[in-house]
């Protein structure tokens, strides 16, 4: 069964929602008309948002080609969305945003034209907003022989993880991860931490799956308890919890690895960030992103962008999970071998599109 549009589309409408509530204040869109372009293509994602979930449920229950199709062209949508609001909020030179500025308007009106189309399946809007329930927590275990191909990427972030170059009094490195999702950035970051190089140079980490809402007082709630290995009450107050962790962490080496962060508001990160200052000299801290936005905010080092699999290595994959039961009988017919070679081939071909 594929997995729902909504658990990859739903947060990308939230990511560029965010984007474009920063972006309404700033004075280039005035003054070169795009402004309400970008009003526009906010409310138009926040309505669509809101009936993602029963369009989905629609979809399934009546096999309707339509909704399918009017899911698809909102996924290719919202991905171009997404590239071309990231872009124009991080350009600084003023020539390339009057070309960006006229992406946004020709996107705007894309999507427009599908939040219209809505109207035509009756859809009815979801009180959480469309946002799907329940995403599962990611956590540093990893089954390494479950992965493929990216050895060279883990020995290349460790050597930069375990350098001193950019080692500051007063201050933790953040080195963000960034990639399409489904690339493998959470793995990656497991690979990383359960390296034994990496548990021996950092008296101790901590792993915490962020997801949507980048909210301080629970994160500070999972660091603690990872590392205490305690659970703590949710009704502690921030100022409690922010006293407990600066016991164990003040003046420590620490690796800190925050997964699957979306929030591009600085105003959030910051806090941390201050808290995190106060361990000690050689700290880290490993953030996975799908958004260049928020390893434009957090990154102290620039992003390490991850890139598709090797064709041998995607084939690899591919047979040890779709030929599961084969490879328990002693091994892959070559007819079937061939026929996911092709599928890899093809599903290649589509990223690269």
């Amino acid at each position: 069964m594929a997995e729902p549009v909504s658990i990859f589309v739903d947060p990308i409408l939230t990511n560029i929602i965010n984007i474009a509530a920063s972006l309404i204040q700033d004075e280039f869109l005035a003054i070169n008309g795009v402004k309400k372009e970008v009003v526009k293509l906010s409310s138009n994602l926040i309505t669509i948002r809101a009936v993602l979930k029963d369009a989905e449920q629609k979809q399934l229950d009546a096999a309707s080609d339509t909704l399918r199709v009017w899911l698809a062209k909102l996924k290719d949508a919202a991905c171009d969305a997404e590239d071309i609001v990231d872009t124009f909020a991080t350009e600084t030179f003023l020539w390339k945003r009057k070309h960006v500025a006229h992406e946004i308007k020709e996107i705007s009106a894309k999507l427009d034209e599908i939040a219209k189309e809505r109207d035509n399946f009756h859809l009815e809007e979801c009180s959480d907003g469309g946002r799907p329930q329940n995403l599962p927590q990611t956590t540093p275990f990893v089954d390494t022989r479950d992965v493929f191909g990216r050895d060279s990427d883990k020995e290349r972030l460790i050597d930069q993880m375990l350098s001193n170059e950019s080692d500051a009094e007063g201050d933790a490195s953040v080195i963000p991860i960034t990639g399409m999702g489904g690339l493998g950035e959470t793995t990656l970051a497991q690979l990383i931490f359960n390296d034994e190089r990496v548990k021996n140079h950092f008296e101790f980490g901590m792993w915490v799956c962020v997801t949507f809402d980048f909210i301080l007082k629970r994160i500070l709630k999972e660091m603690i308890e990872f590392h205490t290995e305690m659970e703590y009450s949710n009704n502690l107050p921030t100022s409690i919890l922010e006293s407990r962790f600066l016991e164990f962490l003040a003046g420590k080496n620490f690796l800190l690895v925050l997964d699957d962060v979306w929030s591009n508001n600085y105003q959030e990160w910051g806090p941390l960030q201050n808290l995190l200052k106060q361990g000690g000299k050689g700290s880290r801290v490993l953030v996975t992103t799908r958004t260049t936005m928020v390893s434009d905010i957090m990154g102290t080092q620039p992003p390490y962008r991850l890139e598709y699999l090797p064709e041998d290595d995607s084939l690899s994959l591919f047979k040890k999970i779709a030929f599961k039961d084969c490879n328990l009988l002693g091994g892959i017919p070559k007819e079937l071998e061939d026929i996911g070679r092709e599928i890899v081939g093809k599903l290649r071909a589509c990223l690269w599109q």
